[in-house]
């Protein structure tokens, strides 16, 4: 979607027997505006096999030509184990990715939560 060019904001008229708005709507997704934001779950889980190692997991964006502006996560789904907070890294138009040092030699560290990005 690299070279995707966007057409809106639609009109009705330019596009008989299709609502303008829906497709805006649509379009928003893939090439998301100023302001707009995604949501959803990750889960971030691996073997801290040495004190300070990182698990990381990349959570893709469903907008790709829009660099996300910050990212905001939180553990609501299960809380750290083994290992610190979650961070996050790497902002880009493709996404971000969500990482955590374990704290110590663990067979099992990580976290899962919710994940917000703003445009």
């Amino acid at each position: 979607m690299g070279n995707y060019n966007k057409y809106g904001p639609f009109t009705d008229s330019a596009a008989p027997g299709i609502d303008a708005v829906f497709l805006n709507n649509v379009e928003n997704v893939f090439v998301q505006p100023s302001g707009g934001t995604e949501s959803g779950h990750y889960t971030c889980v691996g073997s801290g096999y040495v004190d300070h190692c990182i698990v990381s997991t990349h959570i893709t964006s469903l907008s790709r030509t829009t660099t996300l502006v910050s990212v905001t996560i939180d553990t609501s789904d299960f809380g750290a184990f083994g290992c610190g907070s979650p961070t996050t890294n790497r902002l880009t138009s493709g996404g971000v990715e969500i990482y955590v040092y374990s704290s110590g030699a663990q067979t099992s560290c990580g976290c899962g939560g919710v994940y917000t990005l703003q445009y």
